[in-house]
């Protein structure tokens, strides 16, 4: 029996309702158990890109534009406190409304 189409169809066996919902649950239960396997060098890589392009994008910045922020520094302070204040606050509410269990996210009806 196919459920879904695509490349996101899944194949299962024909079971009947009551053995559906035991293995439908050890299914979800094998989701929760699944580890994720990051490799640490690719975080080193990442760091040395984003090192890079800040350091690219300060080697643009002229002595008259810097100036400028120090004289009036509204949009930089504004940037910060969005950064560092409501960008996490709102990442928060957002993560502390949904599971951290893979399996209770969202259910897919056959």
């Amino acid at each position: 029996m196919r459920f879904g189409s695509g490349p996101t169809a899944c194949w299962g066996a024909s079971r009947t309702p009551t053995s559906d919902a035991k293995q439908q649950e050890d299914d979800l239960e094998a989701i929760d158990q699944a580890p994720f396997n990051f490799d640490p060098r690719i975080g080193l890589l990442l760091g040395i890109m984003v090192g890079f392009l800040v350091f690219a994008v300060a080697l643009d910045l002229t002595w008259e534009q810097l100036r400028r922020v120090l004289k009036s520094p509204k949009a930089p302070v504004i940037g910060l406190v969005a950064q560092f204040g409501i960008l996490p606050a709102v990442a928060f509410g957002a993560g502390a409304t949904m599971t951290d269990v893979p399996s209770k996210g969202g259910k897919i009806s056959a």
